[in-house]
């Protein structure tokens, strides 16, 4: 397949806005879009946590007419031919990722120091930046070949609702996280503030259970993901966000996304698609 057919521009630029975030935290992000309809799904990671398997995230989009597809592209390639396909729409402004982001395997760290600074996890999620009109052909990018995770994305179906957990709560609790962990590098000395120590530290803090779902260890690293990218929304929306668990897996669903982790103890990295 040489080209989506996206619904309409405020799609286009929620998913640009989609491929920021993600590119914030890994400049050689690669993304995996599969579609088996009207509905595009856009798998990520975002490179917290330990292991190889990080936090996987999707965001679905409107399509303007049903496809078939399932391969990865690079992340800013796919920003760029987005770019191109609006010009006109904000899209080449608003899609330029930070170019002092950290490396990957540092994100988690960088996320929280970062957030200890000026906290960024309460914005609204992923707002369209321009008023809906036309379907817009998008010219793919040349897939390429994908990283581990890409090979094995968490199932589509067989997922068992826990709880549904209020989204201000989830955010209070990133907040108080962060808080923790700038206690924390703040009380190190200057010498022992390495890029190790940070990232020893981020692990404890991150690897926490999250509070309201008994029996089940989801990590806080979940909802930070999750308010990283924009998926839990705005904190008055009055929304919940729903824990789910399959095989392997748990995910955490919020109005404008979801992520999924690794269960704790898993015998299995991936579980089959």
């Amino acid at each position: 397949m040489t080209a989506l057919h996206l619904g309409d521009r405020s799609g286009l630029a929620d998913l640009a806005g989609y491929l920021v975030r993600l590119l914030r935290y890994d400049r050689a992000a690669v993304v995996h879009l599969r579609a088996d309809g009207p509905v595009l799904g856009t798998f990520g990671r975002l490179p917290f946590g330990g292991g190889t398997s990080g936090v996987i995230a999707l965001r679905t989009t409107e399509l303007a007419e049903p496809a078939r597809l399932d391969a990865a592209y690079s992340a800013g390639q796919l920003l760029d031919a987005l770019s191109a396909a609006d010009p006109a729409g904000g899209t080449a402004e608003a899609g330029q990722p930070d170019k002092t982001a950290a490396p990957g395997e540092t994100a988690e760290a960088e996320a929280a120091a970062t957030e200890a600074a000026a906290p960024a996890c309460h914005e609204a999620a992923l707002p369209p930046t321009t008023p809906p009109t036309r379907a817009i052909d998008v010219v793919l990018p040349a897939a390429v070949t994908g990283p581990p995770w890409s090979a094995m994305l968490p199932p589509r179906t067989g997922w068992a609702q826990l709880a549904s957990l209020p989204i201000p709560g989830l955010v209070r609790e990133v907040a108080e996280a962060v808080g923790r962990f700038r206690a924390r590098t703040e009380a190190l000395p200057a010498e022992e503030r390495t890029r190790p120590a940070l990232d020893r530290i981020a692990e404890d803090v991150w690897s926490k259970a999250l509070p309201g779902v008994p029996g089940t260890h989801v990590p806080l690293r979940a909802a930070h993901a999750a308010a990283s990218l924009g998926f839990l929304g705005a904190v008055d929306a009055g929304t919940e966000a729903t824990v789910l668990s399959v095989g392997g897996w748990l995910r955490l669903d919020g109005p404008y996304g979801s992520v999924s982790v690794r269960r704790p103890g898993a015998t299995t990295l991936f579980a089959p698609r």
